[in-house]
């Protein structure tokens, strides 16, 4: 093994902690990145509006849903369990799966099919509008469960309401088949921007568009806390969120019809560098 010390292009380790003043630097670039040109301002501001979405859905739709189709809490857990699992496995093949892709072409397309996007959010709408599950306060003893027992054993694997089978094989099928979709973009995106994003502000720029997104959704859970009650479901709610969906994925669509800008480039190694790395029995 070998230690490596300052591969090109990159600096020398400061002992010294960066001021106040350096990072309101940083981030004052990290804003004027973000202007920079319309393809940033747009593929991050279309993200930022696409995941802005996603607090609404985990903190006040998700376990709300869970229940009126699953009921009880073993059965939720199970349910979830059921959904990481084969999850876990999409996330690992999106890797794979992505060097197939042209980020160009594909980003778009990807960003409407994935989970929590435009098509999620209105399958999920279509299927509490024709299941619209079990009322809440209902007595679990008063229902019919249909028992999916683990093989060769006592053992039930998950329960679920007889009324409700049908809403939830839906849901399984999309979480799990529209979680590879998001997983893919995510990767293509990144390899986009690695080429777009300079070094210097980097890491600012990926703490930036979280922050953003916090921002916006905070407004949107206190709309949709008081809008699904009112409503009296979460029919509409879907489809606010796809619209608001739909609008993210035009705004990246319309961010790759403009050119794509390159950070400063590349420090070439000089031979002695080069000729190190080449020594060396990397795979």
């Amino acid at each position: 093994l070998r230690l490596v010390k300052d591969l090109p292009g990159a600096k020398d380790e400061k002992e010294e902690k960066p001021s106040i003043k350096e990072y309101g630097a940083l981030l004052k670039d990290g804003f004027k990145f973000l202007v920079s040109s319309r393809f940033v301002t747009l593929i991050i501001l279309g993200e930022v509006v696409m995941f802005s979405t996603g607090p609404v859905w985990w903190n006040l739709i998700l376990f709300p849903l869970y229940f009126s189709f699953l009921v009880t809490m073993v059965a939720v857990s199970a349910f979830r369990t059921l959904v990481f699992l084969p999850q876990a496995v999409a996330n690992e093949r999106s890797g794979v799966l992505a060097k197939r892709f042209e980020p160009k072409k594909w980003i778009p397309l990807f960003r409407l099919l994935q989970f929590a996007s435009l098509v999620f959010y209105l399958l999920l709408a279509a299927i509490v509008h024709f299941f619209p599950g079990i009322p809440p306060g209902t007595d679990p003893e008063t229902l019919e469960f249909l028992s999916i027992m683990i093989p060769f054993t006592n053992l039930s694997l998950i329960e679920v309401p007889v009324t409700t089978v049908i809403p939830v094989f839906l849901m399984f099928l999309a979480f799990v088949s529209l979680n590879l979709f998001g997983g893919i973009a995510g990767i293509l995106t990144q390899r986009v921007m690695l080429d777009v994003i300079p070094n210097r502000i980097r890491n600012s720029m990926y703490s930036l568009q979280p922050t953003l997104v916090m921002l916006i959704s905070m407004p949107l859970i206190a709309f949709f806390g008081w809008f699904i009650p009112f409503s009296g479901g979460f029919t509409w709610t879907f489809i606010i969120c796809a619209f608001i969906s739909l609008v993210a994925v035009l705004m990246i669509r319309q961010a790759f019809k403009h050119p794509i800008p390159k950070a400063e480039a590349v420090v070439k190694a000089d031979l002695e560098e080069t000729e190190e790395v080449e020594e060396m029995d990397i795979t």
